[in-house]
């Protein structure tokens, strides 16, 4: 039995309109958030001197680096979210399930699991890979992943195809993720 394997980088034009409105919703880009940020650092460190100064008297204390202290964290935390949003998720459909991973998380899909898929165009002529599941607590969730250009979508719907109890939509474009779930 030959092993089937679909990945690919999901497009920018699927994850980076998503990924723009996760993360504006978090407040990251206000500053506000950013003074509140820098305020508990700043605290938090103040803290610690003074922990250091009543445990050991004597003790050097690098002031020059901890006067800069507070502004490492902002830019570790544009940096990591600069990261994510240029380098792409990653998608693996295989005869496990569907694993998406994007940075230093991820998760798989198992395809026992899985009780719809669809593959839909947009306006644009770009495919879509639309999968209604049940999350770890039996739920139902839907999962939107763009599909790249190279992707041979023949062989991605014969990946599904293997497992008997996924239904297939057609003709399903405008359905709300609580009407395509079928079981």
């Amino acid at each position: 039995m030959q092993k089937r394997k679909v990945k690919w980088w999901e497009p920018r034009w699927s994850f980076a309109p998503r990924y723009r409105a996760e993360i504006g919703g978090t407040g990251i880009f206000s500053p506000w958030f950013w003074v509140r940020v820098m305020g508990v650092t700043a605290i938090l460190l103040g803290a610690m001197v003074g922990f250091v100064w009543w445990q050991a008297p004597g003790a050097f204390i690098p002031w020059l680096q901890l006067a800069f202290a507070p502004f490492a964290i902002p830019c570790l935390l544009y940096f990591k979210v600069g990261l994510l949003y240029v380098l792409p998720p990653y998608i693996q459909v295989h005869a496990k399930g569907v694993h998406i991973s994007h940075g230093d998380s991820g998760f798989i899909i198992l395809m026992s699991k899985i009780r719809q898929v669809r593959i839909s165009m947009d306006d644009c002529g770009r495919a879509m890979l639309v999968i209604a599941y049940l999350d770890r607590k039996d739920r139902p969730k839907t999962r939107t992943v763009g599909i790249s250009d190279k992707v041979d979508l023949v062989q991605l719907g014969e990946i599904f195809a293997v497992a008997q109890h996924i239904e297939f939509a057609a003709g399903a474009e405008n359905l709300t993720p609580g009407e395509i779930m079928r079981v």
